[in-house]
């Protein structure tokens, strides 16, 4: 059976601070810590359980600070920050080495684990639909308008971000809605009808945003700032999956990570829109991409239909 543990009991580290988590997966598995993206909460994979079960994969999800059941952020909470943490969440939890997913805004996250523990400790990264660093006007072009304004009034009118913000949080199903509204067309056909998907995604905007948007805040105003640390320095092999039809992030964020990074390749996911992973078979293809080739993340680099 998949185990999802502990949804209602926090983990406490050793400054008292506590984050929300949540492991599914067969006792024994190779661990894997997923970095959620913006929205995202412990509660992500509730109805794909059994997808991470025949993986043979151990999915460590853990809440970021401001999501969730999880304490407030710092005010100078960093990706390297967040990094520490989870070293120490994963001892805890008796998982001292990992491999790392990085999910569309949790990619800096992922990424940070790789350069701030090392190949020995994180030795394979894998991204799904990640935002890059900012680098100029091009970084907004090709977002949806809803993306858009978010990340544009962080970067120009941040003093507006909270007022921008702050109605999203009066209607999560609501807002769920709205996001998928925007999204990709092949996003719009899967998370529309009444599947798994639509429920594990409307599940998790709420479990995320429950408790406030402090996370999320928190999260834009750091993706548009540097980041603190070098992507050239990382060692690890990176895979990047992306679809050139994501306006949530857009491919060329995807393209510019492969350019920064020293050891990754980029694997172009058609018709996976931005939410691809809410699908049961497209969940399953990324998780076998992470178990494959022993001196790779993946095996595959060509393109991989999705529906």
């Amino acid at each position: 059976m998949a185990l999802i543990m502990n949804f209602e009991n926090p983990l406490t580290l050793a400054d008292g601070r506590q984050l929300g988590w949540s492991v599914y997966g067969p006792d024994g598995g190779h661990p894997v810590l997923y970095c959620h993206g913006v929205p995202g909460s412990r509660r992500e994979f509730d109805p794909l359980e059994s997808v991470i079960e025949d993986s043979g994969l151990r999915l460590v999800v853990l809440e970021r600070p401001g999501y969730g059941i999880s304490s407030p952020p710092r005010g100078e909470d960093s990706f390297g920050d967040f990094a520490r943490d989870a070293a120490e969440a994963m001892a805890l939890l008796g998982y001292p080495r990992f491999h790392v997913i990085g999910y569309s805004g949790g990619g800096p996250y992922a990424l940070a684990c790789a350069a701030r523990l090392g190949p020995e400790q994180v030795p394979r990264v894998l991204l799904v639909s990640s935002i890059a660093p900012f680098n100029g006007p091009h970084w907004l072009e090709g977002m949806n308008p809803q993306g858009h304004e978010i990340y544009r009034t962080s970067l120009e009118e941040p003093d507006r971000l909270d007022d921008l913000l702050a109605p999203l949080g009066a209607d999560l199903p609501g807002l769920a809605d709205q996001i998928i509204s925007v999204a990709a067309p092949s996003d719009r056909e899967r998370l529309t009808r009444a599947t798994a998907g639509r429920e594990a995604f409307i599940t998790n905007v709420t479990a995320a945003l429950g408790g406030g948007l402090q996370g999320a805040r928190h999260d834009i105003r750091h993706h548009a700032a540097p980041w603190g640390f070098d992507l050239a320095g990382i060692k690890q092999p990176v895979t990047l999956f992306h679809d050139t039809e994501d306006c949530n992030i857009p491919i060329h964020h995807a393209e510019q990570l492969v350019r920064c990074l020293p050891h990754a390749r980029l694997v172009h996911l058609e018709g996976f829109g931005h939410f691809g992973l809410y699908a049961a078979e497209n969940l399953a293809v990324l998780l076998r991409a992470l178990r494959g080739g022993s001196g790779s993340a993946v095996t595959d680099t060509s393109y991989h239909p999705f529906g």
